[in-house]
């Protein structure tokens, strides 16, 4: 039987969105990035250390900044996983990560 979802997300039950998130938005941007396999939340440039290894995070050396909301400034980051390592490495996170159905 073939899913009539596009897309799943993971979140834990500690989530909290303290800022508008327009996730038909970010539908739309994930479905236009044919090489883009899930979208972190959770990310931004500001995440550099990992507490659950206890150790600082090489960030990626480029992002490509592709624009998702005018009206809230909103935009995706995009890098490949090979430039990092721990929390930017995960292609599997329950913290607020966008999937395409196709994958699974």
């Amino acid at each position: 039987m073939e899913n009539p979802f596009k897309y799943f997300m993971f979140m834990v039950d500690d989530m909290l969105f303290y800022n508008y998130v327009d996730i038909k938005a970010l539908m739309d941007r994930f479905e236009a990035q044919t090489n883009c396999f899930s979208l972190h939340l959770k990310l931004s440039p500001s995440i550099q250390y990992s507490h659950t290894s206890d150790k600082f995070i090489k960030l990626p050396d480029d992002f490509l900044k592709i624009p998702l909301s005018e009206e809230y400034g909103h935009f995706i980051l995009k890098y490949k996983r090979e430039q990092t390592h721990l929390d930017w490495n995960y292609p599997f996170d329950f913290c607020g990560s966008l999937y395409q159905s196709i994958h699974v």
